[in-house]
């Protein structure tokens, strides 16, 4: 009796062990593998203040992706887009392979801090052009200097996080001062459109703000005794960057290497055209994306403008990577990038591979 009591005890309980390594060895359900696809869809920005990815703009009337993808059988889609409220949805919808766009953008978009959407399904690998110009801050009337903006509200556009990046360090290197998300007292606010910017400067929501050139002018003319002061960048700081998605990195790394290898033929052929050229590029660019995509009326722009915005650009195929990495740490500092690092922000692997060749 005793003996069949135990052996009954020991039935049971193997019969609940083995439930319980059946449940635990359940796997689960193998994902289905990404088919190589018929087409890659590259976007890039239409521009008119600062130049766009020459990249982009000399490889597609080139045809030179098309060239190099073919080897894939591959076809290219072309997207001109322009402004967050465009690039983030296409992004955050997997609607795009590679896009050209500034770094203030995929900041924003890879922080999630966009009121346009953001996520964590794009990479960095390729640098496009470096900021040339500096950035202006207009400070109103009262504030002599930079050590009056202490529990002062400075207004950033376009949720730029290089901008504040360089509006910190430029305080650091005059100051002691530092913004409130790296626990200074200088407050910052993000506005999305740059008009609402000098609007809120106007009615006095901001003591200062860093605007666009263009609306410098504005900014000190509606506001007498305004003073105007230039942040400069830091040597080589990217402007415009090639980010491509994650998918795509991971499951079709042959592909990612000939967007890449386009990407640097682009360069190379960028490099050596004349300004003329490239502005009238992105001068049709432009005309296009106003008159075809948002089917709008088009205002030429200065095409000398145009042309001067070319002239000394820094056109370059690598991203300088000390820079990214001090724009992460500062994002990880803020706030704005918690539990992320350098490896979820960029990839240089296919690019190093193709260089070293």
């Amino acid at each position: 009796m005793f003996i069949n009591k135990w052996r009954i005890i020991l039935i049971v309980f193997s019969f609940f062990l083995s439930g319980l390594i059946g449940c635990n060895s359940q796997k689960p359900e193998p994902q289905p593998a990404m088919e190589l696809p018929e087409e890659i869809t590259i976007a890039y920005v239409a521009m008119t203040n600062t130049p766009t990815s020459p990249q982009a703009l000399v490889g597609r009337d080139k045809g030179i992706f098309e060239e190099y993808l073919s080897e894939h059988d591959i076809t290219v889609n072309w997207i001109i887009t322009r402004d967050r409220d465009h690039t983030a949805p296409l992004m955050q919808e997997d609607n795009v392979d590679f896009i050209y766009i500034p770094i203030n953008n995929f900041s924003a978009y890879s922080s999630q801090l966009s009121a346009f959407g953001g996520g964590d399904n794009f990479r960095l690998i390729a640098g496009s052009t470096e900021r040339s110009d500096g950035y202006s801050l207009v400070v109103r009337e009262g504030i002599n200097s930079l050590n009056d903006l202490g529990a002062k509200t400075v207004g950033i556009p376009n949720d730029s996080l290089v901008t504040e990046l360089a509006f910190a360090n430029y305080l650091k290197s005059e100051t002691d001062l530092k913004p409130d998300s790296v626990g200074g007292t200088v407050q910052i606010k993000f506005q999305d459109y740059i008009h609402l910017l000098n609007e809120g400067f106007n009615n006095g929501e901001y003591d200062a703000i860093i605007t666009r050139n263009n609306f410098v002018a504005q900014a000190l003319e509606e506001n007498q005794n305004a003073k105007e002061l230039i942040i400069t960048p830091p040597a080589g700081a990217p402007n415009i960057n090639l980010i491509a998605r994650k998918a795509i990195i991971d499951n079709f790394p042959d592909v990612t290497k000939s967007v890449l290898q386009a990407h640097i033929e682009a360069t190379k052929e960028a490099r050596t055209a004349s300004p003329e050229y490239l502005a009238e590029l992105q001068i049709n660019t432009y005309e296009f994306y106003v008159k075809e995509v948002l089917g709008a009326h088009y205002e030429p722009p200065a095409k000398e403008r145009i042309v001067n915005g070319w002239t000394g650009l820094g056109i370059v195929d690598t991203p300088n990577l000390d820079f990214i990495e001090e724009l992460v740490n500062y994002m990880q500092k803020a706030g704005y990038y918690e539990g992320k690092g350098m490896d979820n922000y960029i990839d240089l692997r296919l690019l190093r591979d193709i260089t070293a060749q």
